[in-house]
């Protein structure tokens, strides 16, 4: 995955944008062809890569905004109706989590008085032998 910072400020000779995009890629399509080639090297085989890449970008009409995505329009803003729907069914599903909370904690506190009575009866020695002679 490549990551654009578009907070990166100038890194030398390289520039923002296209130019640093582009040459950065290369970078990254040359280690992956050539392993064992070093990126600047003599065989020019960086250059070549970083040079068809260029030319495709050109050709292919990004640099004028061909990629660029068309504008949308603005949303117009919701009505009072629209607003009071939203909050009836926000207040719906708050209730409904509510309730799944209440029985929730209606259980648990059925289970707890169960295991409660029991400790008692332990505690009191009225709990019947289970072991069966």
């Amino acid at each position: 995955m490549f990551w654009v910072n578009p907070n990166r400020r100038k890194n030398g000779p390289i520039d923002q944008g296209w130019k640093d995009i582009v040459h950065l890629l290369s970078h990254y399509v040359h280690g992956r062809l050539h392993p064992n080639h070093k990126p600047h090297d003599a065989r020019g085989t960086h250059a070549f890569i970083e040079r068809e890449m260029i030319q495709h970008v050109v050709n292919s009409g990004w640099l004028e905004g061909k990629l660029k995505r068309p504008a949308r329009a603005p949303k117009p803003p919701p009505t009072a109706e629209e607003r009071t729907t939203a909050k009836l069914a926000n207040l719906a599903e708050r209730m409904k989590r509510w309730e799944s909370k209440r029985r929730r904690a209606e259980t648990a506190l059925t289970k707890l008085g169960r295991q409660r009575r029991r400790l008692e009866r332990l505690k009191a020695g009225t709990t019947p032998c289970r072991e069966a002679a």
